[in-house]
């Protein structure tokens, strides 16, 4: 029963002190979210913080064909911290009826930048993210 308790209380520590370990220096890791636009199409990109993980308001903008932005930064302490965990990133288009609809933004790929700084993508895809099956 012992090696239980010891388990959750090391996760609980984690929970609650963050993960991973401190910068020897204190230095923080810095991360820079960017969006591309990999369709032929304007897309109105919405931007929304999950809590207060960030001190963000939300955001909204139009992004050309092509075209890439950067949507966040941010700095954390001990470890680099995915966007996916801060941010609701998604795409909306409109067709020539005047009709939305929603379009696929993945988080694509990290670059390291060095040793302390990031660049995350995500990506508007070319197709949409329709998925089909024909037989």
């Amino acid at each position: 029963m012992r090696p239980v308790l010891s388990i959750l209380s090391f996760s609980l520590y984690l929970t609650v002190f963050g993960q991973g370990t401190v910068a020897p220096d204190g230095t923080a890791f810095h991360s820079e979210v960017r969006v591309k636009n990999g369709s032929n199409q304007q897309v109105l990109i919405n931007v929304v913080p999950k809590g207060s993980a960030l001190p963000l308001q939300g955001s909204a903008f139009m992004l050309d064909p092509g075209r890439e932005e950067v949507i966040a930064q941010y700095d954390d302490q001990g470890d680099f911290v995915s966007p996916v965990q801060k941010l609701v990133v998604s795409g909306r288009v409109t067709n020539l009826r005047g009709k939305q609809r929603t379009i696929g933004v993945l988080m694509m790929e990290k670059r390291q930048v060095d040793a302390h700084h990031r660049i995350w993508y995500y990506e508007v895809m070319s197709g949409g993210m329709r998925v089909g099956i024909g037989f």
